[in-house]
């Protein structure tokens, strides 16, 4: 692993530990580093509809070996910090980052996915 790849992994952990958010997946809570909300308006049969996308940032080495990583057209539970409340997410797309990131790109499912 690169020394740069090194160094935004270490600062992924301490930005877990720091903000404490979580993602529940395939049953088992995992850390993970969340953006910020954003909405986006989308066309529809019946009209413009807005939408709330979150960005999730989770280490790869996280999930126990031989479990699998968070894949496009699953569902989890977004935790933004500790004591928020808890929101389900679809996940829309993923985006693998060095080999150590993966990048999970979410829809808010309580606005329809």
């Amino acid at each position: 692993m690169s020394a740069i790849t090194e160094a935004l992994l270490d600062a992924l952990q301490e930005r877990e530990t720091d903000i404490g958010a979580t993602i529940n997946w395939a049953g088992d809570d995992f850390p993970c580093a969340g953006g910020v909300d954003f909405a986006r308006q989308i066309l529809t049969a019946g009209g413009f509809k807005t939408t709330t996308n979150v960005v999730i940032v989770v280490r790869v080495g996280a999930f126990p070996a031989g479990q699998g990583v968070p894949q496009p057209k699953q569902n989890l539970v977004y935790t933004s910090a500790p004591g928020a409340a808890a929101r389900p997410l679809y996940i829309d797309s993923t985006t693998p980052a060095m080999g150590v990131f993966l990048v999970l790109n979410c829809i808010d499912r309580s606005q329809g996915s």
